[in-house]
């Protein structure tokens, strides 16, 4: 029996010869162009034969199969779909499958076989020229993509290409997000983001990534969409502003021949599955940016993707996590987006001013700052792609946009030590403005009519003839990476920043001058500046930005003194975050903002609810686990806003203590030990006695820890121990009788009530024995003096205990002498069967 190559040379060359066919007549090769999406492509399939006339005009197909090969649908449909869709010339009226044994020709349009004499067919008689409809291109695509798992690969291999364009580029200086050659790569997010896509055992219809405004959100989605293509899993990629008119139109667009019906959103997706059930893998659609369009597209974009995901069809959308409020809730209430990513209303609003720790449960990859070892690697990698003579590592560095927007200021220089965020995106905006040829004087003033249309009317700006500024080239702009070409919800063009740390920094510095308003004008001017800041998204998205900036952090302070008690919330909320977010240095700022913490949450609690509680509470754990928890230590910063946490009284009986269940997640996650020694010993006695509580489970378990210490010489219990001993006081108020009194402890048996005493005795020896000249052994010694008197107690009351061999051990030293308890406590009337040094 012949192989398929066999049938080849060994019958079919033979039988085309035989036909008067010259070599130039015969096309074979293992591939051919068709039109595929938005232009010709080569798309693969098996080695098959094109047949011209000498006049150029297609005749036919071939597909050949080994003799062992038994002819099927299959092979009809391949052969067929290859007719239909070959890009040069006229499609090949006739398509011949052969096994070399058995030869069957079919219609390329109709599809059904052809009998009786050639000659008298329609095709030959019309001299091979016929029509192809759409549906028939259409669904010959399908066939192709669906039983050649390399064509859908090559097709989404194109889509990702075209669609990355206004994002990607090679050139270090182009401004663009994703330069691949500078990606860093970040570990935790991308494990995770396999981990959900891949997950056999939950598979999610959508994961959501997102992060402040330039933490490398894009670039982490482009990277991961060519990873995933270079291991053959099949992806779509859309940059949200391109979706002017929706995902399925886009879809469809890129699609164009193969979902054929416009009107069909049901058909569309079908066709999809269908295409993925065939080839048993999924399709990751991914949409970059939401945030960067039209409300009301965002909004018909989330109801596409509910129509859209499945466990086949797995959906991937980045946005800030400042737009989420608004992108996943729909007055209040959760749409798709919230539904799938598993994000509350609550969270979304936290998110927008820290990074959420415990995302377990949710469907969420987040993209921060770079860690330690991100930042070595890509200082490293900056600094010799822009040959920067030396640098020291910045904190500032530690912000991706930042980092290159330094090495490329100072490229072929030395990094100035004195740098800022701001003056960096300053002189980086200009930078790039003076590469496109526009006058500096030009360039700024249009910069600063959009930063003012923006402020007032929030983005995006599609009045562009509002923008009347004689000698601005905007393609050159748009080039430059300093516009973004974006399109409202009728359709209609418009642009924003490409950046929007640009457009803050332009609002500002260059429009409000609001380094020089908020530090020198009066109350009223500065609050009149604050109140037009948060009539716009944009004005809020600037002033954050504004006040969360180091180089601000006395704009923060004179803001926050001015308006104690009296200002709008979203204002207060801004200046709170801003005010944890700045990183004091000195003592008086602490004590400042300790002070202040106190004062806003005492605001909130005014109204007694569990609700204002829990938000005082949980702002301030965002805010400490947010902010990173290096080495297994709080900053002074973290410090303080623990020990408000710990502060705030738990005023509803009944209810969780959520300061309790937030600061126990604390300790087991950072092990803490030596933040939570320190607030065990701390002055107040409330935190004092919280921070013990939280520490250990029961007050057994607290004296075992105290015992510890002393005898490891702990130099921090060393100084404070009189502290401790009132927090153990307050202990003993504060924690219910089963965990803090042996009595109640020991009651239920009174062989406990023995054993208790035994235990606790064991522990206070050494500390009566090393403190004995101090109020702490009193504490003990009284201590010490109930549990005797419980156990005495006990083997009065059932003397049959004394039968047992450990009780009878230890019965000589309680019956020795009758305990007494005075109001005032004397340890000397007190008979102790162990030595005191006094």
């Amino acid at each position: 029996m012949l192989n398929e190559a066999e049938v080849r040379e060994k019958i079919i060359n033979p039988w085309l010869v035989g036909l008067a066919f010259k070599q130039t007549d015969i096309k074979l090769e293992s591939s051919f162009s068709i039109r595929l999406g938005r232009g010709v492509k080569s798309i693969s399939g098996k080695s098959d034969y094109l047949v011209k006339s000498n006049t150029g005009v297609n005749l036919f197909i071939i597909e050949t199969k080994s003799q062992l090969a038994k002819l099927n649908d299959d092979d009809k449909n391949q052969a067929i779909s290859y007719a239909r869709l070959i890009s040069e010339g006229n499609i090949p009226p006739f398509s011949i499958v052969t096994n070399g044994l058995e030869t069957i020709i079919y219609d390329s349009i109709s599809k059904e076989k052809v009998t009786g004499e050639l000659a008298q067919h329609p095709h030959v008689k019309n001299e091979f020229q016929i029509e192809c409809s759409i549906a028939a291109r259409s669904e010959a695509l399908n066939c192709l993509l669906a039983l050649n798992e390399q064509n859908l690969h090559k097709f989404c291999t194109h889509q990702v290409q075209y669609r990355l364009r206004p994002l990607k580029s090679e050139d270090i200086y182009s401004g663009k997000k994703y330069i691949p050659t500078l990606y860093i790569k970040r570990n935790d997010p991308e494990n995770r983001l396999n981990n959900l896509l891949f997950d056999l055992k939950n598979p999610r219809r959508l994961v959501l990534v997102t992060g402040s405004p330039q933490k490398g959100k894009t670039s982490f989605v482009c990277n991961q969409v060519e990873n995933l293509l270079l291991k053959n899993i099949n992806c779509l990629f859309f940059p949200a502003i391109g979706l002017n008119t929706g995902l399925l139109n886009a879809i469809k667009e890129d699609f164009q021949w193969v979902f054929h019906d416009q009107n069909d959103v049901v058909h569309i997706i079908q066709q999809l599955e269908n295409i993925i059930k065939k080839q048993k893998q999924k399709l990751f659609i991914f949409i970059d940016e939401l945030n960067e369009i039209d409300q009301k597209i965002a909004l018909l974009i989330s109801s596409e993707c509910e129509r859209i995901a499945s466990e086949k069809i797995v959906i991937v959308l980045s946005a800030t996590s400042n737009s989420l409020e608004r992108l996943l809730f729909e007055y209040g209430n959760p749409n798709f987006l919230a539904d799938q990513s598993n994000i509350t209303l609550k969270e979304a609003e936290l998110l927008s001013k820290k990074a959420l720790q415990n995302i377990e449960d949710k469907n969420v990859i987040q993209i921060n700052d770079f860690n330690a070892k991100e930042l070595d690697e890509a200082a490293t990698l900056y600094s010799k792609a822009y040959n920067v003579k030396g640098y020291k590592i910045n904190i500032l560095f530690s912000n991706p946009l930042l980092l290159r927007v330094a090495m490329e200021l100072f490229a072929n220089k030395e990094i100035p030590e004195n740098l800022n965020d701001a003056n960096l995106i300053g002189e980086s905006l200009f930078l790039k403005g003076s590469r496109t040829g526009i006058s500096k004087t030009c360039f700024q003033k249009y910069i600063l009519e959009l930063s003012e249309i923006l402020f007032k009317k929030d983005s995006p700006i599609s009045d562009l003839h509002s923008l009347n500024i004689e000698g601005i080239d905007i393609q050159k702009l748009y080039e430059a990476a300093i516009l973004a070409e974006l399109h409202t919800t009728n359709n209609k063009p418009a642009i924003d920043f490409y950046y929007s740390r640009e457009r803050d920094y332009c609002i500002a510095y260059l429009l409000k001058d609001w380094l020089n308003i908020f530090l020198k004008g009066n109350k009223d001017e500065v609050k009149q500046y604050l109140d037009d800041a948060i009539q716009t998204y944009v004005g809020q998205e600037a002033l954050r930005w504004f006040f969360s900036s180091p180089s601000h952090i006395q704009q923060v302070i004179r803001c926050v003194d001015l308006f104690d008690g009296v200002i709008n919330t979203e204002i207060k909320n801004i200046l709170f975050y801003a005010m944890l977010s700045q990183d004091f240095t000195s003592q008086a700022q602490l004590n400042w903002l300790s002070e202040k913490i106190n004062k806003m949450n005492e605001e909130r609690l005014l109204n007694n609810s569990k609700e204002s509680i829990e938000e005082a509470v949980i702002i301030l754990f965002q805010f400490i686990k947010g902010s990173g928890i290096n080495n297994n230590r709080l900053t002074r910063n973290q410090l303080v806003c623990l020990k408000e946490i710990m502060l705030i009284e738990e005023k509803l009986e009944g209810e969780t203590d959520v300061r309790e269940t937030f600061s126990i997640q604390l300790l087991q996650d950072y092990n803490l030990e030596s933040d939570f020694i320190s607030l065990m010993l701390d002055d107040n006695n409330k935190i004092s006695s919280f921070a013990a509580l939280l520490y250990v489970e029961s007050y057994r378990d607290l004296i075992k820890q105290l015992n510890i210490w002393i005898t490891n010489k702990n130099e921090l219990f060393e100084l404070k121990y009189e502290n401790f001993i009132v927090a153990l006081e307050h202990i003993k108020d504060q924690m219910s009788p089963d965990m803090c009194d042996p009595h109640q402890m020991y009651s239920d048996r009174d062989e406990f009530c023995i054993s208790g005493y035994i235990e606790f005795r064991d522990d206070y020896k050494s500390i009566i024995n090393l403190y004995s000249q101090h109020n702490i052994s009193n504490f003990f010694l009284e201590e010490l003096g109930y549990l005797k008197e419980y156990a005495l107690e006990a083997i009065k009351k059932n003397p049959k205990l004394m039968e047992e061999e450990w009780v009878n051990e230890v019965a000589p030293e309680l019956i020795d002498s009758e305990i007494i308890i005075f109001e005032k406590f004397n340890p000397q009337q007190i008979k102790i069967p162990f030595e005191i040094k006094l």
